[in-house]
């Protein structure tokens, strides 16, 4: 079921007629499926559920607009074990009819489905740096306290940030050096595609120096008599 959080959402099927003419106009695109999926596609929303229950469910939807129920509270009160609701059956059949518009867009616009991986992308470099932070397991009498959780997420998040502000520095010094040195210029549409959750050139476990050549001849003592020679 959905339970949009904004009242703007019902803008864009303000009304079951609106959402008939939307749905036609999906059947006009002819984004044909392959065959092997064709035993588990639906091809059909149906607006009757929309039509029955459009005002307890627009009702619903100015409450937690106005704040006088919590969408927790709603999604619990109308969720999986209400499905006899009309309340839920027209949640339930408007979120099938924003999947079906948002999946034509995903498959039929290129800029937006660029532009949508392209932030998945960001969110998963990001994760990666949160695993290069902190690789191991957190404890077991660790975390289980809500104020654990949050030093521990807001410890990894501070160093997260600071990770991607060091980033952020070199990677502008490099671009300003560039423009200063040789007159080159990136192009602001390239440079959407950069982003600072790198961390190759970052070491976390910090660095071991060890003075091999003060203590060679105890350690090699047979090589450091050849490498002096006679």
């Amino acid at each position: 079921m959905v339970v949009p959080t904004n009242a703007r959402v019902l803008s864009s099927v303000s009304t079951p007629t609106e959402g008939r003419v939307v749905r036609d106009g999906l059947q006009r695109r002819k984004n044909w499926t392959r065959r092997p999926l064709e035993p588990v596609i639906v091809r059909d929303i149906s607006m009757e559920p929309i039509s029955a229950g459009w005002d307890e469910f627009s009702r619903l939807v100015a409450s937690v607009e106005a704040g006088t129920l919590s969408d927790l509270l709603a999604l619990e009160r109308f969720g999986a074990d209400s499905r006899a609701d009309p309340i839920h059956a027209c949640g339930s059949a408007l979120g099938r009819l924003f999947l079906s518009i948002f999946l034509c867009d995903f498959v039929s616009n290129e800029p937006f489905r660029r532009e949508l991986l392209r932030v998945l992308d960001r969110g998963e470099a990001t994760h990666r740096l949160l695993r290069a932070i902190h690789y191991g397991n957190i404890p077991a009498a660790r975390g289980r306290r809500r104020e654990e959780l949050s030093a521990i997420s807001g410890s990894l998040t501070l160093l997260s940030n600071i990770t991607m502000a060091w980033m952020t520095h070199h990677m502008q010094g490099v671009l300003d050096r560039w423009k200063h040195d040789e007159g080159r210029r990136i192009e602001r549409d390239i440079l959407r595609h950069i982003g600072p959750a790198h961390f190759e050139g970052v070491t976390f476990r910090g660095q071991f120096d060890f003075p091999l050549s003060r203590y060679q001849e105890r350690l090699l003592p047979k090589a450091a008599r050849l490498h002096q020679g006679p």
